[in-house]
């Protein structure tokens, strides 16, 4: 399911009334990740510009790590380039890194910084997340 660009707006429940909603809120004891909280903690944003991996041309590989891979892609309708990180959540859940991974998304998402790369869109399939950001030649 196709989740959004990264400039949407925020739930506005939880924006307006400052308290930080309880799917996201770390400092309780821990508890087993679901799916279900991936999903939940990756569609906190309201749909601005439904984005998939099929509208994106996969390249080549730019570099593989511990959960997944970096793959530089072209967007199909731009013809821009991206580096595309695709992570399996089954391995985000074994491994115990969903609250890194959101947090991730996070800082990636709010920098906005000319060393740094940009989180330009943020989506998943039924086994992946995908992080797309600028690609840096």
């Amino acid at each position: 399911m196709p989740i959004s660009k990264t400039n949407a707006k925020v739930n506005k429940s939880h924006k307006d009334s400052g308290e930080i909603p309880q799917s996201m809120n770390t400092s309780g004891p821990k508890e087993k990740c679901t799916m279900r909280d991936i999903f939940d903690s990756f569609s906190t944003f309201l749909i601005a510009k439904v984005v998939s991996i099929e509208d994106f041309a996969l390249l080549k590989e730019l570099g593989k790590g511990e959960f997944g891979r970096v793959i530089l892609v072209k967007k199909r309708d731009t013809g821009e380039l991206f580096a595309l990180k695709s992570i399996k959540k089954s391995e985000i859940i074994a491994k115990g890194q969903w609250e890194h991974t959101r947090t991730e998304r996070m800082v990636l998402e709010k920098i906005r910084h000319p060393f740094l790369v940009r989180l330009e869109f943020c989506f998943e399939s039924q086994e992946k997340v995908y992080f797309v950001m600028q690609y840096m030649k």
